[in-house]
């Protein structure tokens, strides 16, 4: 009997402990607002950064590095060979001295003409420093056509203007 007894009570014991919720930590300060970049490099930070990745993965990741400034990091998304015909620092430089900011990028959709050819519509906010007097920053979107290739299983953009982002933007 007192085995039983003693069964009880540690089976008792573990339904109490189960059942008792976790202590909770006390809030910490409000959070302050990030900037875009700042989202975007958390949001990388998080980001399947695979070369497989598809090719709606591949195109925001490389969005979400060009918000951040991550000029660098971006340029191995462009194709090999537009990569060959650019050095990686001037291409950085040349993306970090625009007078556009781009603040989001959204995946919208994809058509391919191949299966190792498409063309990604990707929504773009950005500010833009107008050299007008009384003018200065205007914010605004667009929707960007890109086109994308497929080399050795990965997908790579393919600017079609010597800028890199496939606008000239």
């Amino acid at each position: 009997m007192k085995a039983l007894n003693s069964l009880s009570i540690a089976l008792l014991a573990a339904i109490l402990t189960a059942c008792t919720p976790a202590t909770k930590k006390p809030d910490s300060a409000p959070p302050v607002a990030a900037t875009p970049a700042e989202i975007a490099k958390n949001e990388m930070a998080e980001a399947d950064l695979s070369p497989t990745a598809s090719i709606e993965q591949r195109s925001e990741q490389r969005w979400k590095l060009i918000i951040a400034g991550e000029f660098n990091k971006a340029f191995s998304y462009l194709s090999p060979g537009y990569r060959q015909t650019r050095v990686e620092s001037e291409y950085a430089q040349s993306m970090a001295t625009r007078p556009v900011r781009w603040t989001d990028a959204e995946y919208q959709d994809h058509t391919c003409s191949s299966a190792d050819v498409c063309t990604v519509k990707i929504l773009i906010n950005f500010d833009l420093d107008l050299p007008i007097a009384n003018v200065g920053q205007v914010a605004s979107l667009d929707v960007l056509e890109e086109k994308w290739i497929r080399v050795d299983g990965v997908w790579y953009f393919l600017p079609t203007s010597s800028g890199g982002t496939g606008s000239g933007r």
